[in-house]
């Protein structure tokens, strides 16, 4: 069965988060593609990567989806697109909702300010 979970990008400064996702799921779960919808970019060419982190903080965090998404472009990125700074090349273990490590896909604001970045995410995920 696959599902979908969504929600808004929280636009902050270099190093915030803009947003963070927790697996809901009692069981391990593979996360089978995020697509984000920037609507309102920011000018200060802010990068974001995307990945499996331990926490909310992104703690532990990678780029299993995102290496550098361009926060200061309006696109529909998808994270198996190379040209959209996607970095997907399988489909990624996420662990349960009771674990303590990679239970969350979390992305991070990175090289400078991305206070103005508004949009939503989407995830579509299967059970393991």
């Amino acid at each position: 069965e696959v599902r979908t979970a969504s929600g808004t990008l929280t636009g902050g400064a270099q190093n915030a988060i803009l947003f963070s996702w927790h697996n809901p799921e009692l069981q391990d779960i593979y996360i089978t593609k995020v697509v984000v919808t920037i609507t309102t970019a920011d000018a200060d060419a802010a990068n974001i990567d995307i990945g499996i982190a331990d926490d909310a903080t992104y703690t532990n965090g990678g780029t299993e989806f995102f290496n550098d998404l361009a926060g200061e472009t309006i696109a529909v990125d998808d994270s198996w697109v190379v040209g959209d700074g996607g970095a997907q090349t399988k489909w990624v273990l996420c662990q349960d909702n009771a674990s303590a490590t990679d239970g969350w896909v979390t992305a991070k604001i990175l090289d400078a300010d991305g206070s103005s970045i508004v949009g939503s995410y989407y995830i579509e995920y299967v059970g393991k």
